[in-house]
């Protein structure tokens, strides 16, 4: 019935409010468009594994985060450590607007294809330096010093990551199916989700837990090292962006693109902040706080919330369909009908699962939150790419998501651990997720004013 309801509202608003609101940036993405009607496979699969990695990652750390805190953050008290353990995840999102604007200026001056080489390297090396570090036991307080760099180098190559991949795919899409291959970019987010619920589960399947909190949750970060070469390989062997190279063609002379971003689309970059939110916040806490909330909140069994993630990764593959839906329609109508419901049943579904802490209540509500992200980010990645122009659209997408995503949700699980322990009150994480929807909801209403101001 949920879904019905989305699908009646968009597209009675999307009749209504198409012509109006479709508006956004196209002058330069329309300058140099590709003769086929189609992106190369090899191009989307390039621009898919490197979030895919980047977002698996994430949730590997998550995941395991109970075990990385026994390991490397060890007190007295067991909620320090692993508060020390999130505080930590979140410190790798502070150096994310860093990267958005190294590696943004240098997609947009030196090109997509080599930005996206350099943060697959990047990333590799994050993870194996996770994998391979010795623990607070064998080498005292330069363990968790080491964590600290590795999460801070991943989160330089992240904040590059989707300003690049975005870009080259809203460039080499036909005009009427910017949408559609925008959302592959959330499917290499989402896909990891299933990646790394499917591996958290056969590791706590396949071992005894103490094998699992010794050395077994290492593997999960060998898996990913092994796959960064295969996305070198392919990202090295991608043809640059049309739009990217007609842009280079006008000789333009900005040497910090993400400078001119600021001073001439403000308001641009605002927006997209504002929009970014509630998808930060939902994502983040369903891959990052969920598992741990599951089990020291709830007291469910370690291999349960991992079941509910599978379930999100594979609700989370039909962003495409929802993308090329949003081409017909308009993005705004999907966007705002899924803004509002995350809203009003915030709160509800934590106090249902809170009251009911079963596994099966537990996947009921992480399908339902899937299927409100997968109505929410498909759209929003084409949404995002349209603010900007070629000449600093990596930088703009860039900027706008991770400065988003270092402030709303790199710190939500922390968020959410301190409210829980304030207010005594499990569903105090709820209130959170609402002002993130609040805030999302005011820039979506104010988007339409926004974007002819951003395209002057």
């Amino acid at each position: 019935m949920q879904v019905l309801y989305f699908i009646m509202m968009g597209k009675i608003l999307g009749n209504i409010y198409q012509d109006r609101y479709m508006t956004m940036n196209e002058q330069d993405i329309t300058t140099a468009q590709p003769i086929e009607d189609k992106v190369p496979k090899k191009l989307i699969g390039a621009a898919v594994i490197g979030g895919a990695l980047e977002w698996y990652d994430l949730g590997a750390y998550t995941l395991f985060a109970y075990a990385i805190s026994h390991h490397f953050f060890p007190t007295a008290n067991e909620s320090v450590s692993l508060l020390l353990t999130f505080v930590t995840f979140a410190a790798g999102f502070l150096t994310r607007p860093l990267g958005a604007a190294i590696l943004g200026a240098y997609s947009d001056r030196v090109g997509r294809k080599a930005a996206l080489s350099l943060t697959m390297m990047l990333m590799a090396v994050s993870m194996a330096i996770i994998t391979f570090c010795p623990t607070y036991e064998q080498i005292g307080l330069l363990a968790p010093i080491i964590i600290v760099i590795a999460r801070l180098i991943q989160g330089i190559s992240a904040g590059g990551e989707i300003g690049s991949a975005l870009s080259i795919l809203i460039e080499s899409a036909p005009k009427h199916k910017r949408g559609q291959y925008a959302a592959w970019q959330q499917v290499s987010q989402t896909g990891a989700f299933l990646v790394a619920g499917l591996v958290g589960w056969l590791i706590t399947l396949s071992f005894t837990p103490e094998q699992v909190m010794e050395w077994g949750w290492r593997l999960a970060f060998a898996f990913g090292i092994l796959v960064a070469p295969v996305g070198f390989f392919i990202r090295r062997h991608i043809k640059e962006s049309s739009v990217f190279i007609e842009e280079k063609k006008k000789d333009n002379k900005e040497h910090v693109p993400f400078m001119t971003l600021i001073r001439s689309n403000g308001a641009a970059l605002l927006l997209g902040i504002g929009i970014v939110m509630i998808w930060t916040v939902t994502s983040k806490t369903a891959s990052s706080f969920m598992p741990t909330y599951a089990v020291k909140n709830l007291h469910m069994e370690l291999s349960s919330p991992y079941l509910g993630m599978i379930v999100v990764g594979i609700v989370l593959l039909f962003c495409p369909l929802v993308g090329a839906w949003s081409d017909r329609i308009g993005r705004k109508p999907i966007m705002l009908g899924s803004a509002l419901a995350i809203l009003i049943s915030a709160y509800p579904s934590f106090w249902l699962l809170s009251s009911y802490p079963t596994t099966w209540v537990l996947i009921f509500q992480q399908l339902f939150y899937a299927i409100l992200m997968l109505l929410y980010t498909a759209p929003a990645s084409a949404m995002l790419s349209e603010l900007y122009p070629t000449a600093f659209r990596s930088s703009g997408i860039a900027l706008s998501y991770n400065i988003a995503v270092t402030i709303f949700g790199g710190f939500s699980p922390a968020i959410a651990t301190a409210l829980i322990s304030i207010t005594g009150d499990n569903r105090a994480i709820s209130y959170y997720i609402m002002f993130a929807a609040f805030i999302s909801i005011i820039a979506l209403l104010a988007s339409t004013k926004v974007f002819k101001k951003a395209t002057q």
